[in-house]
């Protein structure tokens, strides 16, 4: 039982069966650059303080730990490999890190989280039980064979960066990103189970996103979602409802766009290189900005309704599906349309 302050400053403390109990007023500082703090079936029970304020690289909590206390990291990553139980505070400074590595970890009704630095979460789960916001998030699986799965009920929000290269997102919370500058990139697959509001900016680079049934997904007004990708975000019964842009900025080539497409008055999808295919139907009412490359239909029916237009001197391609203008509109640049007779433009519109 600690009551006063520890400081672990090197070295690896192992060991079977023990408890370490820091209590309420005590500090357990870990300020060691490498070493493991654990063994078989040990416990930490956190009531006090256990903090980082010094160490430049990875020091590992490998004991489970209950934190009912404040997890306060101001220099370096702390990483926890024997699973995390929290219903305490959690404080990350700049340019620190929290990482999940093994285990679970579990946040519960109690937790608070504050600060800019990052939660890593490599492996595992980590269940958010209430509403957390978190300063950066990224989940990148170790591997390919690496399970990594954020779930549960509560909202996850992010105000800095958001990375996901790989593992799934499920549960029924949402989460709310803001960053401007979030990315999903890695070959791996991205399972997409959670609903996502975005009102910052996020780039597909790479790796498939394969969407759940019912998933929605919402690029709130003055958000981007950059599809630079050559893969594929499949199932045309999730949905992507635009407010924002829906932007192809890179990548001479195709990004496949299967949810269902709903873009609103304000929103925009524009293509500035490359071919962004439509695959999975929806409406608009907002406009398409067809800079460069081409913009193509190929498969599900999309309603243009009043307010519809495409500028820009690209292409509007229809190569399958049908496109039905409910409403009047114009295409500066080019309208092609498929030789097969599954490509169908109708409605009492004028094009």
């Amino acid at each position: 039982d600690n009551r006063g302050t520890a400081t672990w400053t090197a070295g690896s403390v192992g060991g079977t069966g023990g408890v370490y109990n820091n209590l309420a007023g005590a500090f357990f500082d870990v300020q060691a650059n490498i070493g493991t703090f654990g063994g078989t079936a040990i416990t930490f029970n956190n009531a006090g303080t256990l903090q980082r304020t010094a160490g430049t690289s990875t020091a590992t909590i490998g004991a489970t730990l209950d934190n009912s206390g404040l997890i306060d990291i101001q220099s370096g990553r702390l990483t926890f490999s024997g699973g995390v139980s929290n219903s305490g505070d959690v404080q990350l400074g700049v340019g620190s890190s929290l990482r999940i590595q093994g285990g679970d970890m579990v946040l519960d009704t109690g937790t608070t989280w504050s600060g800019d630095g990052t939660l890593e979460f490599v492996s595992g789960t980590l269940q958010v039980n209430t509403d957390v916001t978190l300063g950066g998030l990224s989940v990148t699986p170790l591997s390919s064979n690496t399970t990594a799965v954020l779930s549960g009920a509560g909202n996850v929000t992010v105000d800095g960066k958001f990375s996901w290269s790989g593992g799934t997102l499920e549960g029924s919370g949402k989460l709310i990103t803001r960053g401007s500058d979030s990315l999903i990139s890695g070959s791996n697959t991205k399972v997409l189970q959670r609903g996502i509001d975005n009102f910052g900016t996020i780039a597909w680079t790479d790796g498939a996103i394969q969407a759940a049934d019912g998933v929605v997904f919402s690029n709130q007004e003055g958000a981007t979602f950059d599809a630079r990708s050559s893969d594929s975000f499949t199932n045309s019964l999730a949905t992507f409802n635009n407010a924002g842009t829906l932007l192809k900025s890179a990548g001479n080539n195709v990004s496949r766009f299967s949810p269902l497409l709903n873009n609103s008055a304000t929103g925009t999808v524009q293509v500035q290189i490359g071919i962004l295919e439509l695959r999975g139907g929806g409406s608009s009412s907002g406009r398409f900005q067809i800079d460069a490359g081409t913009l193509r239909v190929n498969g599900g029916s999309y309603v243009l309704n009043d307010g519809w237009n495409a500028s820009g001197p690209g292409n509007f391609q229809i190569s399958g599906g049908t496109v039905q203008a409910a409403g009047s509109g114009s295409i500066a640049g080019g309208l092609s349309l498929g030789s097969s007779s599954a490509a169908i433009l109708s409605g009492a519109g004028d094009v």
